[in-house]
């Protein structure tokens, strides 16, 4: 029941999570991938699993959340895919080219942040909490 409540969420996220930023969405269609971060995961196998990783973690934080704790996290998600962005990008070349290791690397340690908070499942120890 859980896993069927949860399908319909994945097929979102990408729109409203990433609205207005320049990052991969969750669970990304890799035959659509347009932006050089996009290619980069989908051409490397552990990135991509990293990335789905994070996106099942991040539905299971998102469900249990409020709709306060909600909009931190997607404000506290859309600061971490910048960030992630910055730390894997290659500044020594003009064009944006991104290191496929450090995107599997950053990605999982954040799914493993959000799956130790989807642990906490209806217990408020969500740490997203409005400003």
């Amino acid at each position: 029941m859980m896993e069927n409540r949860m399908r319909a969420p994945l097929l979102l996220i990408p729109a409203v999570l990433l609205a207005g930023v320049a990052s991969p969405a969750l669970a990304f269609d890799c035959a659509k991938a347009r932006t050089p971060l996009e290619k980069t995961i989908c051409a490397d196998p552990a990135a991509r699993q990293a990335d789905d990783a994070m996106g099942a973690a991040y539905i299971a934080v998102q469900a249990a959340s409020g709709k306060a704790e909600s909009q931190a996290l997607l404000r506290n998600q859309r600061a971490w895919l910048q960030r992630r962005q910055s730390v894997c990008r290659d500044w020594s070349k003009p064009e944006p080219v991104f290191d496929g290791a450090c995107l599997a690397r950053e990605t999982r340690a954040r799914g493993r942040l959000l799956a130790g908070y989807a642990e906490h499942e209806g217990t408020g120890a969500l740490p997203f909490r409005p400003h």
